[in-house]
């Protein structure tokens, strides 16, 4: 552009000095001639600068292209950073999750083996007085009964699991028949029978429970004693025993084996302000220590099928969920949980997973086939805290799903070797009444396969703890293990008695 200008002065000044004087002609052809000629060279320039130009316009472009790409190019590198930090995050939280499981699954082992090489000694006394044959045969004969009771007719079979636990402790290898080797002291009193069985007056448990603590071996060490394994919920005690309150007193110290711990629940109620109606009796007043193994008949009743929990039995299952409740309502404002599938805005077909078999009154043989068909089973808050679903599920391989936020407190079952996270899946109660359908998929949903083989494998050590039934069957060392930690948290010595007469 300046060199235009500078041009079009040159071209000015030209013109000025060789203007001819008027009426001279001789120099006009000249000076056509270099005008032409300064046009010609003006225009060849104009056209070189108008080239240069659009060089410069399209230099000018390409710069642009160039950084327009610098800056998708950094975008497009900090995405990357960010995708591949976002990236690292997940895969380490699915690896600390995955290692989580593995080193669960490596304590269910641990335990495992531990219960298979226990080498706990206990002393089952041998007295028929306490034993009861009689009573025994009777049960396992399906007698008549001699409750007169209408309420409570389920307990019977809580009866007959207690006999078959009572029959396991008494076979086993770690019994020994020297009390000086012992750890601690079973009493085979078949409790729950005899109140089913036995005479109205209760005179035989009476009589047996007497002979215990008039014995020189309960006076001795009342804390090594489980004088009753009673799991028949709130018949317990007293009365249901033959016993008077000041016979009942000198049990202080000794254990007990029942369904529930309703000391603890009863605290932890109290300890989060809630008005849940448990029962609660006078059982935690007296005995220092209440070993909750849930409800004894379920776990080893042969009418449930038992299948081994293992993942190919597990996903062969064809049934994703299996609930079925009656109509008629339950106590304890539990009917709003056990009926919440049923409402005209819930509808199970919603469920994202499916088939599934949710509903009420199936026929039984088809029940029985879709339960031992499925692959999470509802346990559900009823009339109290536990279920005899849940031991039942267990027997049959079926992963739990539990509804009842004071189940883990009700009644911790085996709690010295597993918690119900290593073979369960737990719901609050808040979160299922208001959305029955979204809060099963989501639980089911955030289960990766690491998780359901951790909750299979502890699933399977519960299998063989409960169903004594079964070969391989850790009922014996499992029972072992809660009693001797109790004892430690009691404060009692666990060498055998020869060591420390």
């Amino acid at each position: 552009k300046k060199a235009m200008n500078s041009n079009s002065i040159t071209n000015t000044n030209i013109k000025t000095r060789q203007d001819p004087p008027p009426g001279d002609t001789s120099r006009s052809a000249h000076t056509a001639s270099v005008n032409v000629k300064n046009n010609k060279e003006s225009n060849e320039l104009k056209f070189k600068l108008n080239k240069v130009d659009k060089t410069l316009n399209l230099a000018g472009m390409c710069l642009n292209i160039i950084n327009l790409r610098i800056g998708l190019f950094m975008v497009l590198f900090f995405l990357l950073i960010n995708s591949f930090v976002l990236h690292r995050s997940a895969l380490i939280t699915y690896k600390i999750l995955i290692d989580n499981s593995i080193m669960s699954m490596s304590r269910i082992e641990d335990m495992t083996g531990m219960l298979e090489t226990s080498s706990i000694q206990y002393y089952v006394y041998n007295n028929e007085s306490l034993s009861l044959p009689h009573i025994r045969a009777k049960a396992t004969e399906d007698a008549p009964m001699t409750w007169k009771g209408k309420w409570g007719r389920r307990f019977a079979h809580y009866g007959l699991g207690e006999i078959r636990w009572l029959e396991s402790l008494e076979g086993h290898p770690l019994r020994t028949m020297d009390p000086s080797e012992a750890v601690f002291f079973v009493v085979p009193i078949p409790v729950t029978a005899a109140m089913f069985w036995g005479s109205t007056n209760k005179k035989e448990l009476g009589n047996a429970f007497e002979a215990i603590l008039n014995g020189a071996l309960f006076q001795k060490y009342p804390e090594r004693h489980v004088v009753a394994i009673s799991t028949s919920e709130k018949a317990f005690g007293w009365s249901f025993w033959g016993l008077s309150n000041k016979e009942m007193k000198q049990f202080d110290g000794a254990m007990v084996v029942r369904d529930s711990d309703r000391d603890r629940v009863d605290k932890w109620k109290h300890e989060n302000n809630l008005t849940y109606c448990i029962e609660n009796d006078k059982a935690g007043k007296i005995f220092t220590k209440v070993v909750a193994l849930g409800f004894g008949g379920d776990g080893s009743n042969s009418h449930y099928a038992y299948q081994a929990a293992t993942l190919e039995n597990w996903n062969k299952k064809k049934f994703w969920f299996f609930y079925h409740t009656r109509e008629s309502a339950s106590s304890c404002s539990s009917t709003a949980i056990r009926h919440a599938f049923f409402s005209n805005s819930t509808k199970p077909t919603l469920l994202e997973h499916q088939p599934v078999s949710i509903g009420m009154g199936l026929p039984y043989e088809e029940w029985k086939q879709t339960y031992e068909n499925s692959k999470f089973c509802l346990v559900l808050r009823g009339d109290n805290p536990g279920s005899r679903a849940l031991l039942r599920s267990v027997r049959n391989g079926c992963i739990p799903l539990i509804v009842s936020d004071p189940l883990p407190f009700y009644q911790p079952l085996y709690e010295r070797t597993l918690q119900y996270d290593d073979f369960a899946l737990i719901i609050r109660e808040d979160d299922f009444l208001m959305d029955p359908i979204g809060s099963l998929d989501t639980a089911v949903s955030s289960l990766s396969p690491a998780n359901i083989m951790h909750k299979l494998e502890g699933l399977r050590l519960l299998q063989r703890i409960i169903a004594v039934d079964q070969p391989g069957s850790l009922f014996v060392q499992a029972f072992s293990r809660e009693i001797v930690e109790a004892m430690k948290e009691n404060g009692v010595a666990t060498e055998k008695v020869g060591a420390i007469l």
